[in-house]
């Protein structure tokens, strides 16, 4: 049955046989005693006849009176369908549930965001661009211990003074057949303790150039072996960088040259830079003796002058 509580004068649903008990109103939490439903509802029955017969019902008690019918109030009164017991802490254990589990939820999606985001940086930091590259320049006070521009296929460069060109390189043998190989040789004051190459390998179509910088590297060092006078050859970490804004691998190895007829070889130092121009590998470097610092010094400057055309 339905009654209305006496503290918020709601209305309340109870079972029918707890008419005239103390009941809890779950709106206010406040009890009351359940009573009967007013005499002014009235029951289903009488609407129905009513309904039918079109006739408004006495409201003073005279019987026998006629009048216009009007339409009965058919709205459904608000009807709590919860049981007292327990209804309220039902409804605040549910909610709390509720707002627990879609809590997890945010949490679980923000780590997947956040996981998914340090990935990207991660791979973001392990493939720097050309803009995160640094800038090789020469030291100018070396600079200007260099000498004219020398001009070396689509490229040009400042040896250093002291530095003169011995030869250009003929042909390695160790190129495929259709393969074009440039060349020069510089050698300083003090014979072959101090050394430049220069270097320009076009690949042909049959054989074209494959690889990153790196594998550009790894090539220069199986060339480098090529020549029998090379022994005991170590390799520096190498770096990347700007060289004239050109992306550039730059890389310092050690090794001893062997003169004619020996067999203990003096040892060198030694830097070398690579670049990839389309189908060209461009390779230049040089061999110094330890003992002069000055003349690797200037060679390092030397290469550093490379710009294209």
């Amino acid at each position: 049955m339905e009654t209305l509580c006496t503290h918020c004068h709601h209305d309340c649903w109870v079972e029918d046989d707890l008419a005239g008990e103390v009941v809890t109103c779950p709106w206010c939490d406040q009890s009351f005693t359940a009573a009967e439903p007013p005499e002014r509802l009235l029951s289903l029955a009488s609407l129905v006849e009513s309904l039918l017969s079109e006739t408004k019902p006495a409201v003073d008690g005279t019987a026998g009176e006629s009048a216009v019918a009007t339409p009965p109030d058919t709205s459904v009164p608000h009807r709590s369908r919860r049981r007292f017991a327990g209804s309220k802490k039902s409804k605040r254990s549910f909610k709390l549930w509720f707002r627990l589990a879609a809590g997890c939820l945010v949490v679980a999606g923000a780590g997947v965001v956040l996981s998914t985001l340090a990935r990207y940086l991660e791979d973001s930091a392990e493939a720097p661009t050309s803009a995160n590259y640094v800038e090789w320049r020469a030291d100018p006070f070396l600079v200007t211990e260099l000498g004219d521009w020398k001009n070396f296929d689509h490229f040009k460069f400042r040896p250093p003074k002291s530095m003169s060109l011995l030869s250009v390189l003929p042909d390695p043998g160790w190129l495929p057949r259709e393969g074009h190989f440039t060349g020069l040789r510089f050698q300083g004051s003090q014979g072959d303790r101090a050394e430049l190459y220069c270097t320009v390998v076009t690949f042909p179509e049959a054989a074209p150039l494959t690889g990153g910088l790196e594998q550009g590297l790894d090539r220069f060092y199986d060339w480098l072996g090529y020549r029998a006078a090379v022994v005991d050859l170590s390799r520096g970490k190498p770096e990347l960088g700007l060289l004239n804004g050109q992306n550039c691998l730059r890389a310092a190895f050690a090794c001893g040259v062997r003169k004619r007829r020996t067999v203990r070889g003096d040892k060198r130092e030694g830097v070398v830079y690579v670049l990839l121009d389309g189908g060209r590998q461009v390779t230049f470097y040089g061999l110094c003796d330890p003992a002069l610092r000055d003349e690797f010094d200037l060679i390092g400057a030397s290469l550093l002058t490379w710009q294209e055309q």
